[in-house]
């Protein structure tokens, strides 16, 4: 036996056990166990510098072989051993070292029987890469090795096979698509089995109608029709007619003459013309009216803007009061109206100033009968020029000298409401209320037929009675008395107001 040196790092290569050519072993006890054979590995192409992969495949060839048989591959020679360097373990960070692989010593005779040699791996060596497969020294010398395929070439058929299978499928596709390759003639499913047909059942024969009748009874009918809905159109025309609606029973005459032509309808046609002509010649007539009422009008607006005068607009709105421009002369009228009540006010206030000689006492007092009494004596029956006043719709009682306007209310009621209705009296005015006793005196000299028929009349004052409560001064006319009265009894009401204002 010979043991191969180990190197520095403690690494021993595998020991080697020689048998002699007589078969016998340097060590009897031991019997050699062949070793199975290395599984082939994936070469690796990391430790060469180049490797050029043919892209284009031979097609022939391979259209040529079976898809299901592996191709054969050259074997290919081995690198020499010193191209292959083995890097060592770098467990402990020592760097790789090569060193070269010593081949086990050369058999003595190509015939002689090759002794067992067992590979003793030692548990020290870690190696970075997995070394090349190389044939077992164990298997009998008659058996071959089998020849590695080279890496060029299995790229080559993967890639062939990459590009061939995806052809063939479109081709059996596009096949199958288009009728080419399917289910054969004979895989068919056979036609049906007709049934036998029925025996026909003989009749006997139907006599034939006569070939016009069936015409000459369409015909009749779509006659009979027409006729209907002609005598149905001429009978609404007539009651329209008859309602005065022309131009709709014209129209129905017009869809009747498309049916056929008739004496009756012929003369309601006639009679429908002759209406529709006076119709026309009716509003023809109506137009030139209103054309010239039109006109009329036009005018009659211009003359009342030109001289713009109450009496003028009163007029115009008296001629045409469903005017578009009766607006206008409500609103002209409206406004002369007041200018001219303005100017009258105007004219009162310049008269009572010249007219005016009395100024009499307008606030109320409280007076005792002793100075009533007094009152009655100095006053007694003061001057006073009464007149009727219109003012708006209503009329009063107008005293120049004073420069006071009444407004009498015939209907007796207590002091309370008394003073209430006073101030409501209005006649276009305001600023009504009850007279004091000085002013109730100037009524002595009103006309007595405005109080005429009134048992008892008598009017408030606003002046109370000094030394009894709820005691209010009451005017007896006409015997001019001025005497207390309760303020629940029941007197008149002549209300007072400055005029002018």
């Amino acid at each position: 036996m010979r043991r191969l040196p180990a190197d520095e790092t403690g690494t021993a290569f595998p020991k080697l056990e020689l048998e002699d050519a007589g078969g016998s072993a340097a060590e009897p006890d031991e019997k050699p166990e062949p070793s199975p054979p290395p599984e082939e590995k994936e070469p690796d192409l990391s430790a060469f510098g180049g490797l050029t992969i043919d892209t284009e495949p031979d097609l022939a060839q391979a259209a040529t072989a079976p898809h299901h048989a592996e191709p054969a591959y050259e074997p290919r020679p081995e690198p020499p051993l010193e191209a292959h360097p083995r890097a060592r373990g770098t467990m402990y960070g020592g760097a790789a070292e090569a060193r070269p692989f010593s081949p086990p010593p050369a058999r003595a005779h190509a015939d002689e029987e090759a002794a067992p040699v067992r590979m003793i791996p030692p548990a020290q060596e870690v190696r970075a890469e997995t070394p090349q497969p190389r044939p077992s020294p164990y298997s009998p010398a008659t058996e071959a090795p089998a020849p590695e395929p080279e890496p060029g070439k299995r790229l080559n058929v993967k890639l062939l096979l990459l590009i061939i299978l995806p052809l063939l499928a479109a081709a059996a596709l596009w096949l199958v698509l288009s009728g080419r390759l399917g289910p054969s003639a004979a895989e068919e499913p056979a036609p049906a089995a007709q049934p036998a047909k029925p025996i026909p059942v003989r009749r006997r024969p139907v006599p034939a109608k006569p070939a016009g009748a069936a015409p000459a009874q369409a015909v009749d009918a779509q006659a009979a029709e027409k006729e209907k809905e002609f005598a149905d159109k001429l009978l609404q025309a007539e009651e329209l007619e008859k309602k005065g609606e022309t131009l709709k029973a014209w129209a129905l005459v017009l869809e009747a003459k498309k049916i056929k032509v008739s004496e009756p309808l012929q003369q309601l046609e006639a009679r429908l013309a002759l209406r529709m002509q006076e119709e026309q010649a009716q509003a023809q007539k109506e137009k030139e009216t209103a054309q010239s009422q039109w006109e009329l009008e036009t005018q009659a607006l211009a003359k009342a803007k030109q001289a713009d005068t109450l009496a003028g607009w009163q007029e115009f709105l008296r001629d045409y009061p469903q005017s578009g421009s009766a607006p206008l002369a409500e609103a002209r009228i409206a406004a002369l109206e007041k200018k001219a009540q303005d100017a009258a006010q105007q004219q009162l206030l310049q008269r009572i100033q010249l007219e005016q000689k009395l100024r009499l006492r307008a606030a109320y007092a409280s007076l005792s009968p002793a100075e009533v009494a007094a009152l009655l004596r100095q006053g007694g029956r003061p001057p006073a020029r009464f007149e009727p006043h219109a003012h708006g719709n209503a009329t009063v009682t107008l005293d120049l000298t004073a420069g006071l306007m009444w407004s009498l209310y015939n209907r007796p009621m207590a002091y309370d409401k008394a003073r209430w209705w006073a101030n409501r009296i209005t006649a276009g005015y305001g600023g009504w209320r009850l007279p004091t006793a000085e002013e109730a005196l100037s009524l002595l000299q009103m006309d007595r037929g405005q109080y005429a028929g009134m048992a008892g009349f008598a009017v408030w004052t606003g002046d109370s009675v000094s030394d009894q409560p709820r005691t209010v001064w009451v005017l007896k006319l006409p015997e001019g008395q001025i005497v207390p009265g309760k303020t629940d009894d029941g007197y008149y009401v002549w209300a007072v107001r400055k005029a002018g204002r």
